[in-house]
């Protein structure tokens, strides 16, 4: 499970999606933790537990990302270029149908944990 990621304060999580995104392997992103002072690690945590989170809780983020960069796409594309205080502009894009697509597969660059 990856619920010892999870309990985490955010910056700390942010922290480990970050050095996920660049590929960073678990011993790297272990050191950078135990580094951490604002906010401290408040306890140990292990390759594992980052595997776990890679295959748990990150994909989650990356999903939620996904949805955002999609939201932001339709924001902007709605209608020409909508003002982005523009409520008329917002809502007219939020109401046409996403288009679907395939969700890419995930590289696996912690598959030798």
């Amino acid at each position: 499970m990856h619920r010892k990621i999870a309990k985490l304060p955010k910056p700390l999580r942010d922290l480990i999606n970050s050095m996920l995104d660049d590929a960073a392997p678990a011993r790297e992103i272990i050191a950078k933790l135990q580094e951490s002072a604002d906010p401290p690690l408040p306890y140990p945590i292990s390759e594992q537990n980052i595997s776990d989170w890679k295959n748990g809780g990150y994909q989650d983020y990356l999903r939620q990302q996904d949805w955002r960069a999609d939201s932001r796409f339709l924001l902007e594309s709605g209608s020409g270029k909508p003002s982005s205080s523009s409520p008329s502009s917002k809502s007219s894009a939020l109401s046409k149908p996403a288009r679907s697509r395939p969700i890419p597969p995930t590289t696996s660059a912690f598959s030798m944990l």
